[in-house]
C-alpha cells in the first residue's frame, strides 16, 4: 500500500504506519477498522484499530503522543471507560511493536478468538 493509501486508510503516525504494515493484518481475522469511532459517555474516541464485532480495540502508543504523565492518565481514564462499556484494550508501545510484531500479532489473535469463545 503507498504512504497515501495508508493515510487516506486512517494512519495518522509514523507508529500507525508501521502498524497497518507488520502488526494489524492478523492472519485468519477480518480486517481491523482504523480510528473506529466508539461514543462513550464522556464523549466520542477514536481507536487506532478495532474489530468492533468482539469489542477489541489495539491503542499504538508512541512516547509523541502517550510519555507524559497527563497522557498516561488520558489513556488509562480511556481505557477503563471501553471497560467499562464492554471493549478489551491492547496497547502496544513504539518499542514492543517495532521490534517483537509477532508476539503482538499473537496476543490480538488470542484475544480475537477468546471474545469469539474459540480459543480455551
Amino acid at each position: 500500500m503507498t504512504l497515501l493509501g495508508l493515510i487516506a486508510g486512517g494512519c495518522q503516525s509514523e507508529l500507525e504506519i508501521f502498524g497497518v504494515q507488520h502488526v494489524l493484518d492478523v492472519a485468519g481475522l477480518p480486517a481491523c477498522r482504523q480510528q473506529h469511532r466508539v461514543l462513550l459517555p464522556d464523549g466520542p474516541v477514536l481507536l487506532d484499530a478495532a474489530w468492533p464485532e468482539v469489542e477489541l480495540a489495539v491503542e499504538l502508543d508512541g512516547a509523541a503522543f502517550h510519555g507524559s504523565p497527563e497522557a498516561r492518565e488520558r489513556d488509562l481514564r480511556r481505557d477503563a471507560a471501553l471497560a467499562a462499556a464492554g471493549w478489551i484494550v491492547l496497547r502496544f508501545s513504539y518499542r514492543r511493536l517495532t521490534r517483537n510484531p509477532a508476539a503482538c500479532r499473537a496476543q490480538i489473535r488470542a484475544v480475537y478468538e477468546r471474545r469469539l469463545g474459540i480459543a480455551p
